[in-house]
């Protein structure tokens, strides 16, 4: 059970200063005509609406009303709509800001409705009665509407800007605001080390990391690096952020993925000049230090930040007022840290030695950004956005540590970091309202050999490090020397192309939408290893070889195309929220030649099609109550299905480079201490100081390769999922201040299951154990306890796995209640 407490201000919304793929053509065909709105799919997971029934004084409904939407935030300047025949209308697809309301009729007062403060994805209840009376004549009531939607049933949390600005992070990223939200449970590396910029996944209501998303105006900023919505390079610009909003369950069928959803609302300017800053900066002379003169003197280090910074300015206006518009940022934030190591005074030879003369050893994350967003109001009828972010970062020394000498890390530059993204909205007719929209992202992540480290070039004569030299781990302490372990796109390089396009039509007591979002992109991964072996040393001498073959592949994501329909429809005080939504994924492996090193030759593998393919129809149920009629309490039910999120990582599982045997160990004994493997290390098998390789078949297809059972990767039904259900009351406890109240249950299915396909449950052999004698035990023990059970000697190390479907094997269940 989750309880949120809201609560709202009036403030004015507008910035102020602050002080300083690859389609195939059937789908192509099915993209294109439903995107019949030509560009590429505004954020419906950031729209607000203004909804309400509008009567006269006897309490008959009025039909023909007409209702207008004016504010400061909307560079059109006024949205208008006219009520249906039962007297209700809908304002969809508003920026969050502060509104006034106005309602005409021929032959009755005008009503105007001023000061409502509308947050991002709310539906803000506004109704109105109106008296027989002149035209000209207006009455005017200003206040806020009640603070509960009573037409949503999506359960979220809205981050203002005020928030934003007031509440301290370590990271300034929009996931380390969750931990407000009851029930969230947030990885610890998002919250470890001063303005650390790692990613990491987010739950809620036992959802999984894999289905959170962090989203810019509706769209992922996700690049491949993890399967769902949780991996990515590129991070929003704090600055550019109007709001978050997190929504947390009971999502529409315009959302695939069941986790939490947190979307960035970026700032777009306005008709005057605004500006903010942001300036942060620390470093070690607040660090506290317990060391005695004693522990200094062994060289005991601290680990702890050395400086960090963050430097965020931001303006905003007009270029040209009420038609285009412009924001844009600049970000400067890092870390310098030590790592509690010192640098290695012998970093060529086959041993650490720590060289006190230098000073302790660290990384040094820098990271920068350049935003704009540009929103140009073409024609009453069209409005155009443009967001465009580069983001550069620099990693030095990663993967320092105390097991990690500074030799053995990598410079890893982020570039190319970056993202683009247009939007397009037309409102039609105050009925119909279409858009589309699109992003791009472009994230890499090299690692190189470690040069831009002065301290690693300024110790004595002949301790600087030579990165073509093997590396070497310390098998009793897992320490790395010499060199980094490899060198290449360390976690890949991934990008994104995202679309999506809808057509709303809203006629008061239905809303009506339907749309597609299809997305395609690949993870390109590429690895070297220095001399193309690493030396296993246990005490300081060598006992093993690790073989590494190079690999060079990408894993592409064809389609990942969902089509919905969804209608909200108003009876009287019930809401439906009903829709449906079909989802088809295709992901596919290239054809690869892989290039040759000192072990072995060029090789050529086959692509694979349709690892997986999956097709699965996903329907999204809720209902939304108004107990009292009057707006300020609301029971809410929900019932969804939701897919597992996914990108690469299933594709990937199937690549058959990454099947093969990839790396072999090999005993080595260096009789003559000269550290070289004496023996020639393409022959596989025992030769002069070397033993036979681990496995022959190095570099080559692998025979005993974990394999997919087609039932978990193919057709309709197959891929995994989950159903989501709740049940919420929402009341307005007084004028700024509401509580939500909610039980959630999650059920998954489709769990998979590890099957050893070379030993069955007959080659399971019983054994007994004999009871030590002790008088405490019955019988005073001495006795044989059967009915164990091992794997006989004959199937020992047999090993050919399988991943199937867990209910082969029996009833699993993964339930959360709570």
């Amino acid at each position: 059970m989750a309880i949120d407490m809201a609560r709202r201000t009036g403030t004015a919304r507008e910035s102020k200063v602050c002080g300083l793929g690859h389609l195939g053509w059937p789908l192509m065909t099915v993209a294109l005509v439903l995107a019949f709105l030509a560009l590429v799919p505004a954020a419906s997971l950031a729209q607000s609406g203004i909804a309400g029934v509008v009567k006269d004084t006897s309490g008959a409904v009025l039909p023909g009303v007409t209702v207008e939407a004016s504010s400061p935030a909307l560079i059109e300047k006024v949205r208008s709509v006219v009520t249906d025949g039962e007297g209700v209308y809908k304002i969809v697809d508003l920026r969050p800001g502060t509104y006034t309301v106005t309602f005409t009729l021929a032959s009755f007062n005008t009503f105007k409705r001023e000061g409502i403060d509308l947050p991002s994805s709310f539906t803000a209840t506004v109704n109105a009665e109106m008296k027989v009376g002149a035209l000209e004549e207006t009455i005017t009531v200003t206040g806020q509407p009640p603070l509960v939607d009573t037409s949503n049933v999506v359960s979220q949390q809205v981050f203002g800007k005020t928030v934003l600005d007031s509440v301290p992070t370590t990271a300034r990223m929009p996931q380390t605001y969750m931990t407000a939200i009851p029930g969230v449970n947030l990885a610890p590396s998002l919250t470890g080390q001063g303005l650390t910029t790692t990613a990491g996944g987010i739950t809620i209501h036992g959802s999984r990391s894999r289905d959170s998303a962090v989203l810019l105006d509706g769209f992922s900023q996700s690049n491949w690096t993890n399967p769902g919505g949780q991996g990515f390079y590129w991070m929003s610009n704090p600055a550019t952020a109007e709001e978050l909003v997190a929504i947390t369950g009971g999502a529409r069928a315009d959302q695939d993925l069941s986790g939490i959803q947190t979307n960035v609302i970026p700032k777009e300017g306005g008709n005057r000049y605004s500006g903010s800053a942001y300036f942060h900066y620390t470093n070690d002379k607040f660090l506290g230090d317990n060391r005695t003169e004693t522990m200094k003197a062994q060289g005991i280090q601290i680990n702890g930040s050395r400086q960090s910074w963050d430097y965020n300015p931001a303006v905003g206006g007009p270029l040209k007022k009420d038609k285009v518009w412009f924001f844009g940022s600049y970000r400067s934030f890092g870390e310098e840290r030590n790592a509690g190591t010192l640098y290695n005074l012998t970093p060529t030879a086959w041993a650490y030695t720590p060289d006190p003369s230098r000073p302790p050893a660290g990384f040094l994350l820098s990271d920068r950004d350049y935003s704009f967003r540009l929103t140009y109001q073409a024609s009453p009828r069209n409005k155009f956005s443009f967001y465009g972010s580069h983001q550069p970062r620099t990693w030095r020394s990663r993967d320092i540590s105390s097991t990690t000498s500074p030799e053995a890390t990598t410079w890893t530059p982020y570039i190319p970091d970056y993202l683009v993204q247009i939007t397009w909205k037309s409102p039609v007719t105050n009925r119909l309202l279409l858009e589309a929209g699109g992003n791009y992202v472009n994230g890499v992540n090299l690692q190189r050999c470690n040069t831009k480290d002065d301290l690693l070039f300024s110790g004595p004569a002949g301790s600087a490090p030579d990165c073509s030299l093997p590396t070497a781990v310390e098998t009793t302490t897992n320490a790395r020397i010499r060199s980094a372990a490899g060198y290449g796109l360390g976690n890949g390089q991934g990008k994104g192309l995202r679309w999506k396009a809808a057509a709303s039509y809203i006629t008061g007591t239905h809303a009506f939408k339907a749309g597609m979002d299809l997305q395609s992109g690949s993870l390109h991964e590429l690895q070297r290893h220095p001399g193309d072996y690493q030396v296993n040393l246990r005490n300081g001498l060598p006992t093993s070889l690790t073989l590494y073959s190079p690999f060079d592949y990408t894993n592409h994501l064809k389609a990942d195309l969902g089509i919905y329909a969804e209608d909200q429809w108003t009876l009287k005080r019930v809401t439906l929220n009903l829709g449906v939504r079909y989802q088809y994924f295709n992901g596919y492996v290239a054809p690869m030649d892989e290039p040759a090193n000192s072990l072995m030759v060029a090789r050529h593998f086959d692509g694979v099609d349709q690892v997986p393919i999956w097709k699965d129809i996903v329907p999204r149920m809720g209902v939304a109550y108004d107990l009292f009629g009057s707006g300020k309490t609301a029971v809410k039910f929900t019932l969804s299905k939701y897919m597992a999120g996914e990108t690469v990582a299933f594709t990937r599982s199937a690549n058959p480079v990454v099947t093969s045997v990839t790396s072999v160990t090999r005993n080595w004994s260096d009789t003559n201490g000269n550290f070289i493997p004496d023996c020639a290390l393409t022959n596989p098998l025992l030769n002069g100081e070397c033993g036979i390789i681990s496995n022959l078949n190095f570099g080559l297809a692998n025979p005993r390769a974990t394999t997919n059972d087609p039932a978990t990767n193919r057709g309709w039904g197959a891929r995994g999922y989950n159903w989501e259900t709740s049940a919420a009351v929402q009341h307005e406890l007084m004028k700024g201040l509401s509580v939500n109240v909610g039980y959630y249950r999650r059920w998954y299915g489709n769990l998979t299951a590890t099957d050893n396909t070379l030993v069955r449950p007959a080659d399971y052999d019983p054994y007994c154990i004999t009871v030590p004698v002790d008088s405490r035990l019955p019988g005073g023990g001495g006795n044989q306890l059967c009915g164990f059970y091992d794997v006989s000697l004959a199937k020992f190390g047999q090993v050919q796995n399988n991943i199937t479907l867990a209910s082969n094997f029996g009833e699993e269940k993964d339930i959360y209640n709570g």
